[in-house]
Formats: C-alpha cells, sequence, structure tokens
C-alpha cells in the first residue's frame, strides 16, 4: 500500500463520489511505484457498484488525469496496470528534514 498515493487521493476533487471512491481503491492498492493491477470486477465489488459503472468512473479519472491506464498482455491473459498520478514519494523535495545535532547547552542557564 502507497500511503502517499491514499493521502494524495483524500485531498482530491474528482467531482463525483463514485470516482472519488474508486480512486482511493485504486491508491490504496497502489504500490511504491504508484502502480496497481486489480481487476475491474474486483474493485465493483469492494465499491458496492456494478463493473460498467467502475468502467465509466475510470475512464473519467483518465480524462480528468487522476490515473493513467496501461494495458499489458502475456499472450493469454490481459490486464491493466493503473497508475497514479501523484508525485513519486522517493523525489518529494517538500519534505523537511530536521536538523539532529545537538546545540550547545547554555552555561549561563540556572535549573532550579
Amino acid at each position: 500500500m502507497s500511503f502517499q498515493a491514499l493521502s494524495w487521493a483524500v485531498r482530491q476533487d474528482t467531482g463525483n463520489p463514485t470516482s472519488k471512491l474508486i480512486l482511493l481503491m485504486l491508491s490504496n492498492y497502489a504500490d511504491q511505484d504508484n502502480k496497481c493491477y486489480p481487476s475491474q470486477e474486483h474493485i465493483a465489488k469492494i465499491c458496492h457498484c456494478s463493473r460498467r459503472c467502475v468502467i465509466t468512473h475510470i475512464q473519467k479519472l483518465v480524462e480528468r488525469g487522476f490515473i493513467k491506464i496501461r494495458k499489458s498482455s502475456n499472450g493469454m491473459k490481459a490486464w491493466n496496470q493503473y497508475i497514479i498520478q501523484c508525485a513519486n514519494s522517493s523525489h518529494n523535495t517538500n519534505i523537511k528534514r530536521f536538523d539532529l545535532k545537538r546545540k550547545p547547552r547554555n552555561k549561563n542557564f540556572i535549573a532550579g
């Protein structure tokens, strides 16, 4: 599970509660590279909607730039790879780093 992808998905305005739920579920399954492979049937089952509804809302998420779809196949079976379009955590430069060096103690301070 990618906590960064899930945190990112919570903050997004998809414009529709079903689209938001599907984005959250895809983000919940995302790995460290923000990629996931759940089937449309599985997403429909956990979101309590139809497969057709999942297809429609995934297409809306693609159109609005929240996710990308890469189609994969091994010759016998085909599947979708969903790529969540949030910043990669390993390249996030907005993280504040704390200086762990100890500051010198104030010698003039008298502790009571």
